[in-house]
C-alpha cells in the first residue's frame, strides 16, 4: 500500500527538524540560546525541532546562521 502524501509530508518535516535540531546540538546551543539569537520567542523554536511546525525558508536560515551554519541553509532548504 503506497504511503499517503501527507504522511510523507509528515515524514520529510520531522526529517528537517531532526537536522536542524542536530546543528544546534552540534553548535552547543540550548533551545534558549537559538530563540534568543534568531530573535524568537523559545516555543517557535521548540515547535521546528519537534516537527510540529514547519519552518520557512527564512527560518531554516536564521536557524543555521544562529548557529554559525549559514553555509547548510541552502542543503536543508533543498532536503525540504
Amino acid at each position: 500500500m503506497p504511503e499517503s502524501p501527507l504522511s510523507t509530508a509528515q515524514a520529510a518535516r520531522a526529517a528537517l527538524a531532526s537536522r536542524l535540531d542536530g546543528i544546534r546540538r552540534d553548535a552547543g546551543l540550548t533551545g534558549q540560546d537559538l530563540a534568543t539569537r534568531c530573535g524568537w520567542h523559545k516555543s517557535k523554536a521548540s515547535r521546528i525541532a519537534g516537527a510540529r511546525t514547519a519552518p520557512s525558508d527564512s527560518d531554516i536560515r536564521a536557524w543555521c546562521e544562529a548557529c554559525g551554519a549559514g553555509d547548510q541553509a541552502t542543503d536543508q532548504i533543498g532536503l525540504r
